[in-house]
């Protein structure tokens, strides 16, 4: 989708070709669009254009757009959101799980965005105790004054209950040790009802939690528990939010988006919404 900033460059640099070249009418022949047209942009009639005659007008004035990733309301978007929104607003608990190229990184980079107290920490393998707690600290731009876990779960709880609405989201949790794993459950003892919490992970999380409690395995159940007795599954973008995708960001014909999801589908008929993001960059690239 064009913004109305990128619009109202466009107008500009057409309002200053059509007084160079003395009317409207002269620029239809110029710029090989219509004098209807040309008239509708300035004359802040934009309802009447489409993105793609944005485009062509752009192209026509020689203006290179540096076009955002523009967003779609996919189904998986739309549950994950949700589920963030409810931690947000709620103080509640979820666990989450979504496929590889099914939207989680944009997601949260949007509401991250769009919402204030949204403090993130990615996991890793080599992620300790306190490189945990310590993490969250900083997304909240304060510098740990100690390095004992006690001392920084204070820190935390501290700044959390300064803040309106906030909510933790903690990315890759599939990747911690045990020992971070346990500590997760004294993070939601010492926050509960004071700040969402939203573990994410793949659906190696999810069969990390299920082994866990079938063994046995200390904190497991309690983890379960304090997510609600279940992990959540966001589905994978099918045809039909590949195809929203694909036209928002600038692909209107049929074949050509046809094209794109039948590449970043698989057997199952799920799609990778990174593949279908190279695939438009190619397919813009060919174009132009």
């Amino acid at each position: 989708m064009i913004d109305l900033n990128t619009k109202e460059q466009i107008k500009g640099e057409l309002n200053k070709r059509v007084m160079h070249i003395g009317s409207a009418k002269k620029a239809e022949v110029e710029l090989g669009i219509s004098n209807a047209t040309i008239s509708n942009m300035l004359n802040d009639k934009a309802s009447l254009i489409s993105d793609n005659m944005w485009r062509k007008m752009a192209s026509a004035l020689g203006l290179k757009l540096d076009e955002k990733w523009q967003h779609a309301d996919t189904v998986p978007f739309t549950k994950f959101s949700n589920y963030f929104n409810d931690a947000r607003l709620h103080a509640n608990v979820f666990g989450i799980v979504t496929n590889p190229g099914g939207g989680k990184t944009y997601t949260l980079d949007y509401n991250r965005e769009m919402h204030k107290n949204v403090f993130y920490v990615k996991c890793f393998r080599s992620t300790t105790e306190r490189d945990f707690l310590a993490d969250i600290l900083r997304s909240m731009r304060k510098i740990p004054q100690s390095y004992r876990i006690s001392e920084l779960l204070k820190e935390v709880v501290k700044e959390v209950s300064k803040a309106e609405s906030p909510v933790i989201i903690v990315d890759e949790f599939e990747k911690v040790k045990t020992e971070v794993f346990l500590l997760s459950i004294d993070l939601y003892n010492a926050l509960e009802d004071k700040c969402g919490l939203v573990f994410i992970g793949t659906q190696n999380l999810k069969a990390r939690i299920e082994t866990g409690v079938q063994r046995g395995t200390l904190g497991f159940n309690e983890f379960l528990s304090r997510i609600g007795g279940k992990v959540i599954e966001i589905p994978a973008p099918t045809h039909t939010d590949a195809a929203l995708v694909i036209s928002r960001n600038g692909v209107s014909d049929m074949k050509a988006i046809d094209l794109i999801i039948s590449k970043s589908d698989n057997d199952n008929h799920e799609v990778d919404l990174r593949r279908v993001k190279r695939l438009i960059h190619a397919h813009k690239q060919i174009a132009a």
